[in-house]
């Protein structure tokens, strides 16, 4: 009988622990690219980069692409700029395209396996570069929002880019 109550314990136990197990592994199957399109830029002037989101799953997945809106807070693109020195460019308050508003259809994208979502950024719109000199740059993009408008699911999890260098110019 104690056997039994134990059985069904860790029944119990390993279902709580799927949906955790599942986000876990969902998040290891989107791989976060940052590309340069060169490797020096003039400032002031634009500073572009483009973020790939590459699926790397067996399966297509969703893409919340809703991130920095000001209400909504479970989803996320943060950019970190740092030069040879340690310091930071400040960061500018709008972001770009972004919006105070709620989740609609088209900040979701579908992505097959082995394909990728791109998206061209323009750093000089995310941050005052006024300093000449040299910079790393990385991208970290996350998701908690579990489901579309519609209710189709989501990817969720935690990305993060490689570092890649650059230099800012005259």
């Amino acid at each position: 009988m104690n056997l039994q109550k134990l059985a069904v314990v860790a029944i119990v136990i390993l279902a709580a622990m799927a949906p955790q197990l599942t986000d876990s592994a969902m998040a290891d199957d989107l791989r976060l690219e940052l590309s340069l399109t060169q490797t020096s830029f003039r400032i002031p002037g634009k500073v572009l980069v483009t973020l790939s989101f590459v699926n790397e799953s067996a399966k297509p997945f969703v893409l919340n692409r809703a991130y920095n809106i000001a209400v909504l807070k479970d989803c996320g693109l943060r950019i970190s700029v740092v030069n040879d020195s340690g310091a930071r460019p400040t960061e500018k308050v709008i972001l770009s395209g972004r919006r105070p508003t709620q989740y609609v259809d088209d900040d979701f994208v579908q992505i097959r396996p082995g394909e990728r979502h791109s998206e061209e950024l323009d750093l000089s719109q995310w941050f005052e570069l006024t300093e000449f000199g040299n910079y790393v740059i990385r991208a970290e993009y996350w998701n908690g929002h579990p489901a579309t408008p519609r209710g189709s699911p989501v990817w969720t999890g935690r990305a993060t880019s490689e570092a890649k260098r650059v230099a800012l110019t005259r």
